[in-house]
């Protein structure tokens, strides 16, 4: 995609409402390749909203900055420790690169239910999030709102 252009994902999200999220300016060329991809599913799997947008962006950012990263270390065949002037060790910065964007990637990802254990915690299921589980409606439909007769 072409630097300057926004691109506008529209689709129709889990609710049935159709959404449409709009690419912010300024993505680097790999993070608006990611957002392309990654944000239809978060559309119709999680109900994103423009709102979500920076969040979305930063995500792809920084998965674009770990891929430069990682291609750069490959290309150069740069080892992944090296001796400094001095003598001493010191990991590759290509490598310190990669695993703080990396970091950065699993606090978004987090946000939005990309791995199994966060989709849990949100509790996201089929692109919805869980209505009450047994125990909520249990509460409901005691007297008391503590699942006890009242006065027990």
């Amino acid at each position: 995609m072409a630097r300057g252009r926004k691109s506008t994902v529209s689709i129709v999200a889990a609710t049935g409402d159709p959404v449409a999220i709009t690419e912010p300016p300024g993505l680097s060329p790999g993070a608006s390749e990611k957002w392309a991809s990654l944000v239809p599913l978060l559309v119709q799997s999680r109900g994103l909203v423009q709102t979500d947008a920076d969040a979305i962006a930063q995500y792809c950012e920084a998965w674009a900055l770990r891929q430069r990263a990682l291609a750069e270390l490959h290309e150069r065949g740069s080892k992944l420790v090296h001796e400094t002037p001095n003598g001493a060790l010191q990991i590759n910065p290509l490598i310190t690169i990669a695993r703080q964007q990396e970091a950065v990637m699993m606090r978004l990802s987090e946000r939005f239910g990309l791995d199994p254990a966060s989709r849990q915690r949100l509790k996201v299921v089929d692109g919805t999030a869980k209505g009450d589980d047994e125990f909520g409606a249990f509460l409901k439909e005691s007297p008391s709102g503590c699942g006890g007769e009242a006065g027990a």
